[in-house]
């Protein structure tokens, strides 16, 4: 019972093949190793003393949002809202100034469900007149100068803050993996 050379030929190339596969697989787990693992990111939102806090479950394709005060940023097992975690995701969360009792979120492609029981959470319009301004030669949106407006976009990976005319990509504070 003996293999001809064209039959271990092919079981060398399956085995090469496998190994290529296996190489290849195990270099995507290492440079993805961060959607293995539950991960949440707390960012500072500036002038109104609160943190937005993003926890993205490994395998889920959600992402849980909370919002709390500058003081009482802790890793909690509850949120706010349950984002779909896409590359077009565009939610905004929009502060008043003076008194941030209310948080109006606007959700440009139904991406938000909330689960916020406390009643301070108001859908509105995307770039609902109240909030915004349009500048019309730009044809740009901007938010009121009595507003603030955190903007949570790309698979909720990227947080954007707005003032007064001006964009500045917020940077998380730390990254945590919960136990």
């Amino acid at each position: 019972m003996t293999m001809n050379n064209s039959k271990k030929y092919e079981i060398v190339l399956l085995i090469n093949i496998g190994l290529l596969v296996f190489f290849i697989f195990s270099c995507y787990l290492y440079n993805h190793r961060q959607v293995l693992m539950d991960t949440t990111f707390y960012y500072e939102i500036p002038v109104i003393d609160k943190v937005l806090t993003i926890n993205t479950p490994v395998f889920n394709d959600y992402a849980y949002v909370r919002i709390v005060t500058n003081k009482s940023y802790t890793l909690k097992k509850c949120a706010d809202l349950k984002i779909v975690r896409r590359e077009t995701t565009d939610v905004s969360l929009i502060f008043n100034k003076q008194k941030n009792d209310t948080i109006f979120y606007s959700d440009r492609w139904g991406d938000v469900i909330l689960l916020d029981k406390k009643h301070i959470y108001k859908k509105v319009r995307w770039y609902d007149d109240r909030f915004y301004v349009k500048d019309n030669k730009t044809k740009r949106y901007y938010i009121r100068n009595n507003f603030i407006e955190v903007v949570i976009k790309d698979n909720a990976t990227f947080v954007v803050y707005q003032s007064n005319k001006l964009f500045r990509v917020l940077k998380p504070l730390s990254c945590a993996q919960p136990k």
